[in-house]
């Protein structure tokens, strides 16, 4: 089963043309990513292993668009360090997932050809 997106109405994977990112290591941000799910799901008791976020709930800027963004051969998106994923509207959300997988996909479009 692939891994989904755990922001409540949001099931994401990486065939919807997005990243997937999993919860940072530093104690003081993965409290704050999990403050962020919480708003979206009332009674959820935090990340596991396989918890996952995905692009569209970052601002273009938390990602690194270095030389190695750049030159890599898959598409990945890399997330700044200092990250941390914004909650938006379901209205705003359907809006920004149509516009984020056009994109995204586009950019990996031009990548294989």
């Amino acid at each position: 089963m692939p891994a989904r997106c755990i922001i409540a109405g949001c099931s994401n994977t990486t065939k919807d043309c997005v990243s997937l990112h999993v919860f940072p290591k530093d104690d003081n941000l993965q409290r704050i990513w999990t403050s962020k799910v919480k708003l979206t799901r009332g009674n959820w008791k935090g990340p596991s292993d396989m918890s996952v976020i995905c692009s569209t709930h970052f601002e273009d800027s938390d990602f690194d668009h270095g030389l190695y963004s750049l030159f890599s051969f898959k598409k990945l998106r890399r997330l700044k360090p200092d990250a941390v994923p914004i909650i938006k509207s379901n209205v705003e959300l359907t809006q920004v997932f149509a516009i984020q997988k056009i994109r995204i996909c586009k950019d990996m479009e031009y990548w294989l050809i």
